[in-house]
């Protein structure tokens, strides 16, 4: 497996939603961490690129219905995920994700394209809805190893602040070097008024610890911004040739994640936190959506993390129980890092239960494609 790091009518929704209900910060975040842990193990040691073997006792073909209260979610399939030969510039992504089979052929993200466009043309056929998730970043974000100096594919401790009654959407959200935090790192303008809005976790968690906890952020190279650093339009504001742009006149919808600079976004439904919403939640529920559909880059990171939220989703708004959602992960048409975190992705999803609702794991034959 591999990450390829290289140089070189859209729809905007209003501002996020809080999340409703206290979540378990430390547990989530935890997860989150050793999973990307594990992919990233594996991605060292390619050459092991064994496939765990799957029970999946999935439906038979065809057996699964789509109507108008299903939604295919298209998760981050955009020109920074994959190989240059996808891209509409021509030139590898920026955070490109390809792996290697058992017989070191490799494999490339933008593979998956042709399903997911089949995918699209059945849901728009059956009245069903489309939503892609845009992973979209400022530039000096808090995930990029860059911005402090740190060597991508490591881990920072952050301090994040819990909501306030008066924090309202996503840009309230914030977390800082745990570092800067307790004053072992000098506090630099770039954590304060240079790059915008004030990152509040770097001054109330150094005053106040009780409305902070800590977390763990993966450094990555920068990827998928909205402007390059040449004045250009990044390679996360543009999609691969073969998918194309989301066509709001088939009443396709980008739900963005990522552009708050002091918080970071795997999930379509929330931020890394697991304390703010995106608008994914609002939007599906104003298109009366029972069933979900999830397809996408990586499956093992951002995949994986969407699912699971959306299990959780209750009718409510709430991060608990679930029960708004049934949840579908369709495999062939989800690209992770490697085959092994791939396996062992849809082996976590498929053990995912909450209360009485478990993940899915389905091809997109079942559906009829």
């Amino acid at each position: 497996a591999a990450l390829t790091s290289s140089d070189g009518g859209e729809i905007h929704l209003k501002p996020s939603l809080p999340a409703k209900s206290k979540l378990p910060h430390k547990m989530r975040c935890v997860h989150i961490a050793a999973s990307l842990a594990l992919a990233l193990l594996t991605w060292a040691e390619r050459d092991r690129s064994t496939q765990v073997d799957l029970d999946l006792d999935r439906p038979g073909v065809g057996n699964i219905e789509v109507d108008e209260t299903s939604a295919l979610l298209v998760i981050d399939v955009q020109d920074c995920f994959v190989g240059a030969k996808y891209t509409s510039s021509g030139q590898p992504g920026s955070l490109a994700v390809t792996w290697k089979l058992a017989d070191q052929t490799t494999k490339d993200a933008g593979e998956i394209i042709p399903v997911v466009n089949r995918l699209r043309e059945l849901f728009h056929k059956k009245k069903g809805h489309v939503i892609f998730s845009q992973d979209l970043h400022p530039s000096g974000h808090i995930s990029f190893a860059t911005t402090h100096k740190k060597e991508p594919f490591t881990t920072l401790k952050m301090m994040c602040l819990n909501p306030s009654d008066g924090d309202a959407d996503m840009s309230s959200a914030s977390c800082c070097p745990t570092e800067v935090v307790e004053g072992t790192k000098k506090k630099s303008k770039r954590w304060v008024d240079a790059l915008g809005p004030l990152n509040k976790a770097c001054t109330t968690c150094a005053e106040h610890a009780a409305p902070c906890f800590e977390m763990d952020q993966m450094m990555w190279p920068d990827h998928c911004m909205a402007q390059a650093a040449d004045g250009t339009t990044g390679d996360g504001a543009t999609w691969p040739k073969d998918l194309g742009a989301p066509n709001p006149q088939e009443g396709e919808v980008i739900v963005q994640k990522g552009t708050n600079r002091f918080v970071d976004a795997y999930s379509a439904f929330f931020d890394n936190t697991k304390t703010y919403q995106t608008e994914m939640h609002h939007v599906l529920q104003g298109l009366g959506v029972k069933k979900l559909f999830v397809v996408g880059i990586a499956e093992s990171v951002c995949v994986k993390e969407t699912s699971m939220d959306a299990l959780r989703m209750t009718p409510a708004g709430t991060y608990g129980d679930g029960g708004a959602y049934e949840v579908y992960l369709i495999e062939d048409a989800a690209a992770g890092l490697d085959m092994e975190s791939m396996s062992q992705a849809k082996i976590d999803m498929e053990a995912d239960k909450v209360a009485d609702h478990s993940i899915h794991v389905v091809s997109s034959v079942d559906l009829g494609v």
